[in-house]
């Protein structure tokens, strides 16, 4: 089913003498059936307030959320048809695998055989059918946090919401596990929003990617539109493996070039766009990345390069792009303008 949330906002009161602290600003967002949207942000910009206010686990100042065609405002969390998997499984240490995966079914009266079936489908399904008989300290990270999925498809939901759910896990096991969740979700035809502070984790998982800061929708959109246009500078500097370069431009310098590290290539000091010194390079992959000073420019300007155009450190050396890869923002508010 889908999600949809109209008008969204949250404050939370600030303790006494401070001021109260806008979490979420009004929110608009849609996930459709059978969609997988990711909530990217920096710490602090309402990812998890967003996804906690689906789950019900905290009522918005105003504005609606509907599962479905259920408006569920106002409903209580098990009341949602929604299942929350968190970045700690919160598994019961001395019950088996198999227990722990169908707790919340026995919880609902479901019936023993019923329960057996569910337990073992999931367990199946996420690769964990061998671990079933064992208890949680006996498992590794990855196999832990595949419990915690098993008990959230064990309940069927009409939609699964997932906060962090990789964070704790190292880099070769995140990688499977988005490729384990991605095959979940499009083998169940469910709605799932997942949050993470992650951006390459979101491209790599979202149909669609939202940015948020600071409690601010800023936009959303297929994870190659993000990276080719982006709405603002912000978006900008946040998606991506390298922060856009942003120059300022215009005679009053109401405006603000952004070029992508690997769109920017050397030429002499004297033919350059602009001029830098270069302050360090090192390896990245199989070229390299040059850190250069240019006056004016708020942040070092980044170019990656083959190595065999790597310059030297200390030199002034040009820098050059071509007019398709240029991007334009306003100098007053960040917003897109070309």
């Amino acid at each position: 089913m889908s999600i949809v949330i109209q008008g969204v906002a949250k404050t939370f009161t600030g303790r006494r003498g401070t001021a109260p602290v806008a979490a979420l600003h009004p929110v608009d967002l849609e996930v459709a059936e059978t969609e997988l949207v990711v909530v990217v942000g920096p710490s602090g910009s309402g990812k998890s307030t967003l996804l906690r206010v689906i789950a019900g686990l905290e009522a918005p100042e105003r504005g609606t959320v509907r599962i479905g065609a259920r408006d569920v405002t106002a409903m209580p969390p098990g009341a949602r048809d929604v299942a929350l998997v968190s970045q700690e499984p919160a598994l019961f240490p001395h019950l088996r695998i198999a227990d722990n995966i169908g707790f919340g079914e026995r919880a609902r009266g479901t019936s023993r055989d019923e329960v057996r079936r569910k337990v073992t489908d999931a367990a199946d399904a996420l690769g964990i059918g061998a671990a079933l008989e064992r208890r949680p300290h006996e498992l590794s990270g990855g196999e832990r946090q595949r419990v915690a999925l098993a008990r959230a498809l064990v309940r069927e939901p009409a939609a699964f919401l997932m906060d962090e759910p990789l964070s704790a896990l190292d880099a070769e096991l995140r990688l499977r596990m988005r490729i384990e969740i991605k095959d979940l979700q499009r083998r169940l035809g469910v709605s799932l929003l997942y949050v993470t502070h992650d951006q390459h984790e979101a491209l790599a998982l979202g149909d669609r990617v939202a940015v948020l800061d600071a409690g601010h929708l800023l936009q959303i959109a297929p994870p190659r539109e993000l990276y080719e246009r982006p709405g603002s500078a912000f978006v900008a500097r946040f998606i991506g493996a390298l922060p856009m370069n942003l120059l300022p431009s215009g005679d009053a310098g109401d405006q603000v070039l952004g070029v992508r590290p690997e769109r920017v290539r050397t030429a002499p000091a004297d033919r350059g766009r602009v001029t830098g010194r270069v302050l360090t390079v090192e390896p990245a992959g199989e070229g390299c990345l040059a850190h250069i000073a240019v006056p004016g420019a708020k942040e070092r300007v980044l170019a990656r390069l083959p190595w065999p155009e790597a310059p030297e450190v200390g030199a002034e050396t040009g820098l050059d792009w071509d007019d398709g890869d240029v991007h334009r923002f306003s100098g007053a508010d960040g917003r897109r303008t070309g």
